[in-house]
């Protein structure tokens, strides 16, 4: 069960959203397992601690144990691990735009001074996309452009750090009635794209869902 969301609206009403686990559609034994391990009671009278249940209530075990004179202690909860999340709509840049550029430049040093985690870019075209992924190392990101579904048009792309994060499937969709494909939808006169990526982190095991739009 996803337990936390973060949402982060960027200066133009795009939107970057966090959710707790896998797409849907896509397999959840991985959640599944922690949600079961979390739920698990200990069934020793030596202990006398009491189990919890996913929606953070005691359990039959625990209610029994209560009030017979020794420390009835809670399963312990994980402490939460810091994450730092960038949302930036950087407007589609010129051809032939370059990190000496004056706005280029101090948007970049902007992101490697804030040093985020995850990083989802909104209106990053072709000049973009053909600067970013090396001026930000230590980051991998996923993306395509929504005119075509590869290279061409803005990308809405999310950046990951490649040393706390494994990367565990990604995509985009288009919005509109076939978002399989490039398509427009709903009286739109442009794409409209979402793309996410499936993460886990390498140190705790958690998984999360990035989706940027």
């Amino acid at each position: 069960m996803c337990r936390h969301s973060s949402f982060i609206i960027s200066i133009a009403l795009s939107m970057t959203l966090l959710c707790c686990g896998e797409p849907p559609g896509e397999s959840n034994s991985a959640l599944n397992s922690t949600d079961n391990s979390a739920t698990s009671n200990n069934q020793s009278a030596s202990n006398n601690q009491s189990a919890t249940n996913n929606q953070g209530n005691p359990t039959n075990n625990a209610s029994e144990n209560h009030g017979v004179g020794e420390n009835n202690s809670s399963v312990p909860t994980p402490t939460p691990v810091g994450l730092r999340v960038i949302s930036y709509n950087l407007r589609y840049a010129d051809r032939g735009m370059t990190p000496a550029d004056s706005r280029m430049g101090p948007l970049i040093d902007s992101i490697l001074e804030q040093a985020p985690d995850l990083l989802g870019v909104q209106e990053a075209n072709e000049p973009w996309m053909e600067q970013l992924p090396s001026q930000l190392p230590g980051y991998d990101y996923v993306g395509v452009g929504r005119d075509d579904g590869d290279s061409a048009g803005e990308f809405a792309a999310v950046f990951y750090r490649r040393d706390r994060f494994e990367l565990l499937g990604s995509g985009t969709f288009w919005l509109s009635e076939t978002p399989e494909v490039p398509s427009l939808g709903w009286g739109a006169n442009l794409h409209r794209i979402c793309t996410y990526a499936h993460l886990r982190d390498r140190e705790t095991g958690q998984e999360l869902t990035h989706y940027n739009t």
